[in-house]
């Protein structure tokens, strides 16, 4: 019979920073046989590993990306007596709490090297996490935002913006997961020139072109800006995004892949397609495809699917919620979000 054995090891594992914690996990055939493993989908984090905190709680990552039926085609052969490596980085949110945690892989689908009778199951790997500086975002049961200090200088109101988001996805095979991640941006209302500015601060991990960051910031942006308004009792609202890639302290840590964009804050240096829908998940928005939090939503890809379910396609209005209810309490006022070419 096939036997997969696999190992984790990390070169650091104590007082680790979330966002840049690393492992390697090392697949080994100790069978006669040939072993066969989709490696697009065993590099996704999110599918594969389990995390735990010291009290035994787990500990849940963002989404993986949009299915990719391509991805699950393409095959690695494992030889008997042989290995190969797959690396995971920044997986975890930086707002996790200091102290000891504990990670392992496990998967039950032969695509992710498990097999229906054998869970393929890692020996746990201990690990802590030093203070970060970064506060957790507050978890609230119905999900709504919290809204830390308010910035008020005449006509302009701006607020930070940290909301705790959780998914879960239902038959979808080996997507059948449990998500949970932080929507983060700042947030600026214009009253003069009646425009509500979102701003992404993105830190990126690793070497990439300026030509890329152009390219990836051109791509999010015309995705996202200029598309829909809020429609307030005191007036309408142009919405805007601005995603900016800065050195210092930032809402993500995104690491620049040469494989894949693989969630929300692992995106592949030429990819302007899947990162607009990444994007999406920074703004509050959950997938929709499959079936997520108890409401069908039908496979991914779809022809005329929002963003959330394709990525190249365009947004829809609930996709500006967040934004449309921070705006609303920050303006004590009551808003709705309209195309940019209605009439409020």
């Amino acid at each position: 019979m096939a036997s997969l054995e696999i190992t984790l090891s990390a070169p650091v594992t104590v007082e680790v920073i979330p966002e840049e914690f690393c492992l390697e996990a090392t697949f080994a055939n100790q069978s006669s046989q040939p072993i066969i493993i989709a490696p697009a989908r065993v590099s996704y984090p999110t599918l594969v590993l389990e995390v735990e905190d010291s009290g035994g709680s787990r500990v849940f990552m963002a989404p993986p990306p949009i299915p990719s039926y391509k991805d699950l085609r393409r095959r690695k052969t494992i030889a008997p007596g042989k290995s190969v490596q797959i690396s995971y980085t920044g997986f975890l949110d930086r707002s996790l709490a200091a102290g000891n945690y504990r990670v392992r892989y496990a998967s039950v689908h032969p695509a992710l090297g498990g097999f229906k009778d054998k869970v393929l199951q890692s020996e746990w790997l201990n690990f802590s996490i030093g203070e970060t500086g970064q506060a957790a975002a507050v978890r609230s049961a119905d999900l709504i935002a919290s809204l830390p200090v308010i910035r008020e200088g005449g006509a302009v109101l701006e607020c930070e913006v940290d909301k705790w988001l959780r998914q879960i996805t239902s038959n979808a095979g080996e997507y059948d997961r449990v998500s949970e991640w932080v929507a983060r941006f700042h947030l600026k209302i214009d009253k003069t020139n009646k425009l509500v500015t979102v701003t992404v601060y993105v830190r990126l991990i690793g070497e990439v072109s300026n030509s890329c960051r152009d390219a990836w910031e051109k791509a999010i942006e015309n995705a996202w800006s200029n598309i829909f308004k809020l429609c307030c009792n005191s007036g309408d609202f142009q919405i805007v995004t601005d995603l900016q890639f800065v050195d210092r302290e930032s809402h993500y840590g995104v690491h620049v892949d040469y494989q894949d964009t693989t969630d929300m804050r692992h995106w592949l240096s030429k990819d302007t397609i899947n990162v607009r829908h990444e994007f999406g998940h920074m703004l509050g928005d959950l997938d929709e495809y499959y079936t997520v939090n108890g409401r069908p939503w039908g496979n991914p890809g779809q022809r005329k699917g929002s963003i959330m379910n394709n990525s190249k396609n365009r947004p829809a209005a609930h996709h500006y919620k967040l934004i449309q209810d921070t705006v609303a309490e920050l303006l004590q006022d009551k808003c709705t979000t309209r195309p940019i070419t209605e009439t409020c």
